[in-house]
């Protein structure tokens, strides 16, 4: 995650306060700490499960694809079959287990991918290591900030690297306008990241771009308008929803504390 986007994860949740807050306000009283996370929660829940519930959509084969197996596929299947409301509580149980800042975890135990327990999230299983995702440490890159974040299972059970998408072959690129990076991009798998997951603040509203890879994670590209250039890096979690991650319990508690940290 390049530096300027660090806290986007952070600064979302700010955002959402501070109208929460400005509504309170407008209607005659100070809203207490308690009714201010449930309403900031209840924003971030609609959205994250409007977004997965659109997944359901997905054909066992394209699920399969991600990294899952069968049966794990029919968890997916039992959690579509639930109401909106019963969506909602499961992910907001999982937004209330989150703690901005903590990055502590312990890797349990490697096959070919690995397990991993955090005290606040509990236990993640089926994390992908460098291999699986044609990686080793030595070709995972780190240019930013707190190398610890390339390691596995050192920053809330989660890693990432800052290479360069392949499949797109730079790191960054001048473009004459953000409509002729998105012809470019838009062929090579990515759309526009989910609000939620971007932010929706300043120069990081619909400036943040996402690939989704197997086993939660992706590829992300940034256009900065003052510049005219795009940034390229990956592979990281995947922040916005998807089935590998849930089912594995990672997303969304530690993916959102990975990019808080990274």
């Amino acid at each position: 995650m390049t530096k300027t986007k660090r806290n986007i994860l952070w600064e979302t949740a700010t955002l959402f306060l501070f109208f929460i807050l400005l509504g309170a306000v407008g209607v005659g009283g100070s809203p207490t700490d308690e009714e201010v996370e449930n309403e900031e929660l209840d924003v971030m829940t609609d959205a994250m499960v409007d977004d997965l519930k659109g997944k359901c959509d997905m054909t066992d084969e394209k699920i399969a694809a991600e990294g899952l197996n069968k049966q794990e596929i029919r968890k997916v299947r039992k959690f579509c079959s639930l109401s909106k409301n019963e969506m909602k509580k499961a992910i907001k149980g999982k937004l209330k287990r989150i703690n901005w800042g903590n990055r502590g975890s312990v890797v349990l135990g490697y096959t070919n991918s690995y397990s991993c327990w955090t005290w606040y999230g509990g236990y993640n299983w089926g994390i992908p290591n460098y291999g699986d995702l044609g990686l080793s440490s030595s070709t995972c890159i780190w240019h930013d900030d707190n190398p610890s974040c390339k390691v596995e299972g050192s920053v809330a059970c989660l890693w990432g690297c800052t290479n360069k998408d392949p499949n797109l072959g730079w790191h960054e690129k001048n473009f004459a306008n953000q409509s002729a990076l998105e012809t470019e991009i838009y062929n090579k798998g990515y759309h526009r990241t989910a609000g939620y997951a971007a932010g929706q603040l300043g120069d990081y509203a619909d400036a943040d771009y996402t690939k989704g890879i197997s086993y939660g994670y992706r590829y992300q590209v940034n256009w900065y308008e003052d510049t005219k250039k795009a940034h390229s890096e990956g592979p990281e979690a995947n922040p916005e929803s998807n089935w590998y991650g849930f089912i594995h319990d990672y997303w969304p508690e530690e993916v959102f504390d990975w990019h808080y940290n990274c």
